[in-house]
């Protein structure tokens, strides 16, 4: 039925094109979702290791949608075209006749609604992008020279998923808003808006990259890391291992300490104090740092403090550009070591570093039985295990940090830290008031690891490194 209707001589490729496309509908229309993406842009087409659609060409791809289409089975919804290229959020599903038919001809023997473990294994887990300027993204292929290094490093986390898929966190009750019965509850974010979610959460871990050479970015990304973190000290981790409260091994100040290794020196103790108080809170100077490290040039880096300046404490634009002068001079007398790095793009290529440190450290923890769950610069884990844990996390960046390793804190509970300091302000400097000083350190101390309630395998499963 649908062979007469392909354009082109290359049916066998065509056709597995089809089969894999009426799959991935079928699967779609079986989860009850709204259906499939795929891209029309050439670009996308490129050698990729991950991708929603793994067959065939871009001509092959879309002389099977067309005829699909033709033939009734499918609806392909078609994006319009974009200067980049176009048609990144197209999406196709199965036509509503051919599902009705199905529901009708084929029985439970026929259609075969795929388990959340199948589903995993279809969903990509090395994805690389880059934000469009409609904040959009555009998906991207990887590099051919880097397939073989993302191939093993979708094996380290596919290892790791199969490691964790008996994990589940359950919101506190207080935090759930809506329980709406069908296996998801909503939440309340701190705007007030309702967020709908699976219930309870599985851990599955991806790392997405912002460059075909998967050079920049591949932090690691999970579900529970967008609770709010007023929730997320509230939640039970279901685990091996029984009941146990849940610290934070942190690593102080990471980026600035990969900064100073990649110039050559150690890092100072608590970077961040190298200022005072006073002068520039820790507060506002992490976060300046933060867009030091992570802007393309300088001019981007100024008029992104600049807008801070004046969006968020309410400065004139004279006095958001004077003032962002004063601090860029702070930070570069503080730290001229490393001030030639400064918008220079570092902190996507730190966060490559920070991920694959992070991947080896979490490998490592869950062959001894430790199953911890990672924020970024940071990892969650009992706090038994927080001597161990700190132990294999300066082994495993001593390779990025050889100079003077990295600095570690563990944090249980919540502490303040008062303003240091109390040496008048110069005289018309404009005032930090509409910010708080005081630092409050997240809270986690709550959260708990509990055993499972249902079977499964015991000890340790063995992560798949390739």
């Amino acid at each position: 039925m649908i062979s007469p209707l392909l354009k082109r001589t290359n049916k066998e490729g065509q056709l597995e094109c089809i089969r894999w496309i009426l799959g991935t509908a079928l699967l779609a229309w079986a989860w009850g979702k709204r259906g499939v993406h795929y891209s029309r842009s050439r670009d996308w087409y490129l050698p990729h290791v991950d991708r929603a659609l793994p067959v065939g060409s871009y001509r092959q791809i879309v002389d099977a949608m067309e005829a699909l289409a033709s033939a009734g089975l499918i609806q392909n919804h078609i994006a319009p075209a974009d200067k980049n290229g176009g048609g990144q959020r197209s999406w196709y599903r199965l036509a509503p006749e051919f599902a009705q038919w199905i529901d009708v001809n084929a029985g439970p023997q026929d259609v075969m609604v795929p388990t959340r473990d199948q589903r995993d294994q279809w969903e990509p887990v090395i994805i690389a992008r880059k934000r469009q300027p409609d904040d959009s993204y555009l998906r991207l292929g990887i590099a051919p020279e880097k397939l073989e290094l993302a191939k093993r490093m979708a094996r380290e986390l596919r290892g790791l998923n199969e490691a964790y898929r008996h994990i589940e966190i359950w919101l506190h009750s207080r935090d759930i808003a809506i329980d709406h019965g069908d296996g998801t509850v909503s939440y309340r974010n701190g705007d007030g808006s309702l967020c709908q979610i699976p219930h309870p959460i599985r851990v599955r871990f991806r790392r997405i990259f912002n460059s075909c050479d998967i050079s920049e970015g591949g932090r690691i990304y999970a579900a529970f890391q967008n609770l709010p973190a007023s929730i997320r000290q509230r939640v039970t981790v279901m685990a091996p291992g029984g009941p146990a409260s849940c610290a934070e091994v942190d690593i102080v100040a990471c980026h600035l300490t990969l900064a100073y290794e990649r110039a050559g020196h150690p890092a100072p103790q608590d970077p961040y104090r190298l200022i005072r108080e006073e002068d520039m809170p820790r507060s506002i100077q992490k976060r300046i740092l933060t867009i030091l490290m992570g802007a393309g040039n300088m001019h981007e880096a100024m008029g992104a403090i600049e807008n801070l300046l004046k969006e968020e404490y309410g400065m004139s634009r004279g006095e958001a550009a004077e003032e962002a002068a004063r601090l860029k001079r702070l930070l570069d007398d503080a730290h001229p070591k490393i001030a030639h790095l400064f918008g220079m793009s570092q902190g996507i290529k730190f966060q490559r570093i920070e991920g694959d440190g992070l991947i080896r450290v979490m490998i490592r923890l869950v062959r001894e039985g430790i199953y911890a769950l990672p924020l970024h610069d940071a990892i969650l884990v009992p706090p038994q295990h927080i001597e161990r844990t700190m132990q294999i996390v300066r082994e495993e960046f001593s390779e990025y940090a050889p100079k003077g390793g990295v600095q570690l804190k563990a944090k249980q509970e919540h502490r303040q830290e008062g303003r240091r300091g109390g040496e008048p302000r110069e005289a018309g400097r404009p005032s930090y008031s509409r910010y708080s000083s005081t630092e409050l350190i997240s809270n986690r101390s709550s959260l708990h690891i509990v055993g499972p309630t249902h079977e499964h395998q015991t000890g340790p499963p063995i992560v798949d490194v390739g």
